[in-house]
């Protein structure tokens, strides 16, 4: 039997069906009733993710109360209709009192069960078998399983390890390991039907969103201290996140709370604490397109009461009760689940003990809450972007388009009316003034009764004609179409761009969004530009259905902030000033442009409107008693982001946040949290440890720990952007690279970022890299040393391995170089680097194409690669301390070395030329046999007196003291050399002779060889 529900606004169909305890007929539907003997009830409802079946689950409610008695899988037709598949009874699970935990729309479902060693169980209900799923390690306990969109099943596992495990249906319908990726920790975990993975860390109080195809992090948002979450929900266009958590404390009872989160920045937007006896069972996201809302579902601890009520996501103030949103009181006493998607919700529920599905937003949505549930709260439809989008391009699709030329004004008397739910908009065309037609729109709202429209609170008339320069630009406004939004904003579409009109009591009518063109002329001025065709220069890529239209045009906004509107004789409207005071006031356009706008201002050296917003930002999160709440550090990411362009034009402001932020806790109460007593076996262990760290770092370990938070988001982070090239040639750096203002590392939060760093990943790849050096470095040196010791087999094995490690080094060097070449020059750790490398690099190509070397290179090789192997060591307390220091002063007083060291080699030098000989500078080293010939003949002929006293050339000396002459004289042959040596000889000693006044013959025999017997030397 079928039953039709009726309201004002549509025909909603359920479908029930009359018969009791179960049916084999399509449409067979349970309720409360008696099977074998046993009264049993529902339990549970659980949907596929496309929701193409149904499970709902029965306990027994008489002697065997809260035993499991069956699970019926329901198909979901086209027509919104259930039809039984199958059945699975209670004997066959093992657990007697299992969960219902997914459905898959392979007609799979999986049961959560209280065994430690394997914790779920999984039927196939077609089949009604149990199937197995097999992980790539025994003994595993599920935290969270659900089936996604795209057919996988997504298992996340905290033992043996925390692992996010993925299973794929094969061709045989058996679920296989396909995949599974490690995490460090989660407490819990959740998973999204689209593919995202939400994991909680109850040690940092964190929730971060993954990505489960790409495997990235996409957001990280910060719950309150000691709340552990339990519930969370996305909503349908992806942009918020509903969080619930419990105050979890030395099992304290304190309120729970509700948050939303924009999913876009992580950025806390709102947040709702519930009553101490209030327990949130479910939310959800509904009338995604209509006008959101959060629905919460309550129920008291003490009287067991359930409630629901409706509230504005982005406020979360003034819930209403949704309970007549059902049709039928009874909705709060009974199950029931909803399924949305961004065109319709769906409830799947039981009303009257029977199952049933219908679409639970009605037509005319806003209007329905507004009258019949009494909910006023504010509609965030600020970007009915596809709308939006659609009514430009029909205008622009005119064949006639009036973007220059002004329509005939209306009498005075005449106007356009737009009326929306509770907002009606007049638009007038006042009477020229000095040939200009004046604009103005008024603003009025319904009462209670919604049949008087009243003035709003705060300026209800303004005239919205900017005062163009040049005059001449005046007639070119013009307005296009109006059209009253859902929201009851007021979109305008004009040759100046488009404008978005809002009430913000008690100010009144403000100018909400701009969005038009500019034209750049000379001095980079922006002057607001009329385009011919296409005013509004629209973005390729919008996207339908956000929470949030495109950025504001800033840069126009900001340089036309002086731009006044209306009667030039009027000067206090300055629309854009205002939407600038807006947008750095409210906490909502703060999370969306807040980013953006702030690097506009920087960008435009718009210095007082930083500060102004900084400040802003800070008061959101401070207060006079320190941090009013740890979910809304995220804000603090506005600042943080831009720290480098901070430093250059307002450093004197960062400095002062800095210390403002050093010491923050994020407990309310700031408590101390004593260290656990150490136990007995742990005393030998604490006290080493104890006397190490006081050796090592000069303090031992504390009695008492604060906690301290660091409130600078987004600092350390990195592009979520990956390119593999990209890393490789320039990676783009993080804030913290950026920062270099040395100052921050003195205080607590700088010294706790470089700790965490160092200790996380830092130190792995430090070591890393020093082993890599000292097997460069060592390759080397084992040729230098032993080379006379080892093969020359070796020797190439030995120096091929230093010039490939050492390319690798140069590598590295040049990143560093190109990424920024005048800080890389600015420090002598660099130079000894490449040093170190270079002159390694080349000595040992030399040597492997040579087979040998100069003693002096590598002798200056070996130096520098000893030096940098030195400083490896900067990194230990013990060592850096020192070697910073010395480092440090050499930069301090590096163009004084440079000076000093050319001073020292001009006496060095000076001193090696006066402790040569005194003798003259001898002519070229290269003496020919005939100079010798000639010299030898005079000195033979006994021609002393008319000499000078002897010069010999040290080529000459050289030659006779060593064996082999040929490194001194090389243009002569081996037969000559020889011939020489022994002719210098018995020059030196007939020279000895000479000057020892001693006389003595020649022998003859001895002489034989080379003088002949009229005693001339024969030719050689």
């Amino acid at each position: 039997m079928e039953t039709t529900f009726y309201d004002n606004d549509e025909n909603s169909t359920i479908i029930q069906i009359e018969e009791t305890g179960y049916s084999d007929s399509s449409g067979g539907s349970y309720s409360s009733s008696t099977y074998d003997s046993v009264e049993v009830k529902f339990a549970q409802i659980v949907c596929s993710p496309r929701m193409k079946y149904v499970t709902t689950t029965y306990i027994a409610v008489n002697d065997d109360d809260g035993k499991f008695s069956e699970a019926t899988l329901w198909s979901v037709t086209e027509a919104n209709k259930l039809e039984k598949i199958s059945t699975i009874m209670g004997h066959q699970i093992m657990d007697v009192k299992p969960k219902l935990w997914a459905v898959s729309d392979y007609k799979h479902i999986v049961f959560k069960t209280n065994y430690s060693y394997y914790n779920f169980e999984m039927f196939d209900a077609e089949k009604g078998e149990s199937e197995i799923l097999y992980f790539p390690d025994n003994h595993n306990l599920v935290n969270q399983l659900a089936f996604i969109q795209s057919g996988e099943l997504l298992v996340a596992l905290t033992e043996p390890a925390y692992r996010i495990c993925v299973f794929k249906l094969n061709n045989l319908k058996e679920w296989i390991f396909s995949s599974s990726f490690d995490l460090s920790y989660f407490c819990n975990a959740f998973i999204i039907i689209e593919g995202n993975l939400i994991l909680f860390d109850d040690k940092t109080f964190q929730l971060t969103k993954w990505n489960i195809n790409t495997l990235k992090l996409e957001t990280s948002c910060l719950i309150d201290w000691c709340y552990k979450v339990k519930l969370v929900e996305v909503n349908q266009g992806g942009e918020l996140l509903a969080v619930y958590a419990d105050y979890v404390k030395d099992e304290t009872l304190k309120n729970s709370r509700i948050y939303i989160y924009s999913l876009k920045t992580g950025m806390k937007i709102a947040f709702y604490e519930c009553k101490e006896s209030i327990v949130v069972d479910k939310i959800y996201f509904i009338a995604y397109e209509a006008g959101e809302r959060l629905l919460v579902r309550t129920q008291d601890l003490f009287n067991k009461d359930l409630f629901i009520y409706l509230m504005d996501p982005f406020t979360l103030k003034n819930p209403i009760s949704a309970v007549k949103l059902f049709d039928t009181d009874v909705w709060t006493q009974d199950i029931f689940i909803i399924k949305s998607d961004k065109k319709t919700d769906k409830v799947i529920g039981v009303i009257d003990d029977k199952l049933d599905i219908y679409k639970l937003v009605r037509k005319n949505w806003i209007s329905y809450i507004r009258k019949k549930l009494g909910d006023y709260n504010k509609i965030f439809v600020l970007s009915d972007t596809e709308y939006i989008a659609k009514l430009i391009n029909n205008e622009l699709s005119r064949k006639e388009k009036n973007f220059t030329k002004s329509k005939v004004p209306p009498d005075e008397a005449n106007k356009y009316t737009f009326e929306g739910s509770f907002l009606k908009w007049n638009l007038y065309y006042k009477s020229r003034i000095k040939g200009l037609v004046l604009i103005e729109i008024e603003a009025l709202l319904s009462d209670n009764d919604g049949n008087t429209w009243i003035p709003v609170d705060g300026e209800s008339k303004r005239t919205i004609n900017p005062n163009f320069q040049p005059p001449e630009h005046q007639e070119a406004l013009s307005i296009i179409r109006c059209k009253c939004l859902k929201n009851d904003d007021l979109l305008m579409l004009t040759t100046f761009g488009i404008l978005i009109w809002t009430v913000y009591p008690p100010k009144g009518i403000r100018l909400h969004y701009y969005w038009g063109r500019a034209r750049i002329r000379s001095g980079k001025r922006f002057n607001l530009y009329f385009g011919y065709d296409n005013p509004f220069n629209l973005p390729s890529d919008l996207k339908p259905y956000t929470n949030a239209f495109p950025d504001s045009k800033f840069q126009i906004i900001i340089k036309n902030k002086n731009l006044s509107f209306g009667d030039q004789t009027d000067q206090n409207q300055f629309f854009f000033k205002e939407l600038l005071e807006d947008y750095i006031s409210d906490k909502f356009f703060i999370i969306n442009y807040g980013s953006s706008l702030m690097k506009t201002f920087l960008f435009l050296k718009e210095d007082e409107w930083v500060e102004k917003f900084c400040k802003t930002c800070y008061n959101i999160v401070f207060s006079s008693n320190g941090l009013k709440s740890t979910s809304d550090i995220q804000l603090l990411s506005i600042i943080s982001e831009v720290f480098p362009q901070l430093l250059q034009r307002h450093s004197v402001y960062l400095a002062r946040f800095l210390s403002q932020t050093s010491f923050v806790t994020p407990l309310a109460d700031s408590e101390l949290t004593p260290e656990k007593k150490p136990s007995l076996i742990n005393v030998s262990i604490l006290k080493i440890t104890h006397y190490w760290n006081k050796l090592i770092y000069g303090s031992a370990d504390a009695e008492d720990k604060i906690k301290l938070l660091i409130p600078l988001p987004n600092f350390v982070n990195y592009p979520k952007e990956y390119s593999t090239w990209n890393e490789l040639r320039n990676p783009y750096p993080s804030c913290f690279i950026n920062f270099n203002d040395l100052s921050f590392y003195k205080t607590w939060n700088g010294e706790a970022i470089i700790n965490f760093k160092w200790k996380t990943f830092g130190r792995k790849y430090y070591l890393a890299i020093w082993a890599i050096y000292t097997i460069f470095a060592c390759s080397f040196i084992t040729v230098v040393t032993l080379s006379d010791n080892i093969s020359w087999n070796y020797q190439i094995f030995f120096l091929s391995i230093a010039v490939i490690l050492g390319l690798w080094h140069l590598f590295f060097e040049f990143r560093q170089f190109y990424f920024s070449p005048i800080y890389y020059f600015s420090s002598t750790w660099n130079y000894i680097d490449l040093l170190a490398i270079i002159s390694t690099i080349l000595t040992s190509i030399y040597w492997l194409m040579n087979g040998s070397v100069s003693i002096w290179a590598i002798t200056f090789s070996t130096l520098f690669l000893e030096l940098k192997f030195i400083l490896f060591f900067r990194f230990m307390p013990f060592f850096g301390s020192y070697l910073a220091m010395t480092m440090n002063t050499i930069d301090k007083v590096f163009s004084f070395l440079i000076i000093f060291g050319l001073i020292i080699f001009a006496f060095a030098h000076a001193l090696y030329l006066l402790l040569q000989s005194t003798s003259e500078i001898s002519k070229p080293s290269n003496v020919s046999i005939d100079e010798i010939r000639k010299l030898f003949l005079k000195i033979q002929a006994g021609n002393w007196d008319k000499l000078e006293t002897p010069f010999f050339p040290p080529i000459i000396l050289k030659a006779i003291q060593y064996d082999d002459v040929s490194a001194v004289i090389s243009d002569e042959t081996d037969t000559q050399i020889k011939e020489i040596k022994i002719l210098i000889t018995d020059l030196m000693n007939m020279l000895v002779k000479k000057n020892s006044g001693k006389e003595s013959e020649i022998e003859t025999e001895e002489n034989s060889d080379y003088i002949s017997e009229d005693g001339c030397i024969s030719d050689f």
